[in-house]
């Protein structure tokens, strides 16, 4: 079974600055995020959201809307 912990918080990065880069703007969807991870489920992939949400490495919304996931520039 995958965890949160599985994920790094490299790849989440980098997913949200890849999909930033291909949309031209500053933040990733969940949706961006879920395509960029095919390897991990949806659920997975946002409870490390979360956890880096925590850790305010990101920002963004976690309750399972968009996300709309921000890196945090002290994080760059």
């Amino acid at each position: 079974m995958t965890a949160a912990k599985d994920i790094t918080d490299a790849e989440i990065l980098a997913a949200i600055t890849s999909a930033r880069a291909e949309r031209g703007s500053t933040w990733a969807t969940r949706w961006d995020l879920e395509e960029r991870l095919p390897q991990y489920p949806p659920k997975v992939i946002l409870a490390k959201c979360r956890s880096m949400l925590r850790r305010r490495l990101i920002e963004g919304c976690a309750c399972g809307c968009s996300g709309q996931w921000e890196i945090v520039e002290e994080t760059l």
